[in-house]
């Protein structure tokens, strides 16, 4: 395996125990800020790909 694989693994699992040792809010607080950022990302998408000219 290479080594780029592991420390991809080890960071998913750092990042799941973080995860699990967060109360509710703070993961609430955690959902919320990810979808502010792809809020913040999506006209840039949007413009990139063609977007949505529905």
């Amino acid at each position: 395996m290479s080594q780029a694989v592991k420390q991809m693994r080890e960071l998913r699992d750092q990042t799941f125990k973080m995860i699990c040792k967060m109360s509710f809010e703070e993961r609430l607080g955690l959902i919320r800020l990810k979808v502010e950022e792809a809020k913040l990302r999506l006209p840039a998408l949007n413009e990139e790909t063609g977007g949505n000219k529905g």
